[in-house]
């Protein structure tokens, strides 16, 4: 269950005070196996209204991929963890895209 929701697999860090695996991942794991079902692997060429790139990473949580645009230019990665420096907005090039149906 760890494995599929990208966690480490240490036991401390996903066990908890009880000393066993950690009540939310047994409860959202169905979630994760779902999504990844549905959702492209990482590296997959996709197209999106924005236009063709691959995809980048997943966010489970927020049911969306985040893809790297062809047409924009490749910045060299980050130094520092990034979730902190782009609270607003992603990086230029990459662009999230839901996974979800369109409504109607």
């Amino acid at each position: 269950m760890a494995k599929d929701q990208d966690l480490p697999l240490n036991p401390l860090r996903i066990s908890g005070a009880c000393g066993r695996l950690m009540c939310c991942l047994k409860y959202e794991h169905p979630l994760y196996q779902k999504f990844q079902e549905s959702a492209p692997a990482v590296g997959t060429r996709v197209t999106t209204p924005d236009g063709d790139g691959r995809v980048a990473g997943h966010s489970v949580p927020r049911d969306a991929v985040t893809v790297r645009l062809d047409a924009v230019p490749l910045t060299p990665p980050s130094p520092h963890p990034a979730p902190h420096l782009f609270p607003t907005r992603p990086p230029p090039g990459l662009r999230t895209a839901s996974t979800r149906p369109p409504p109607g």
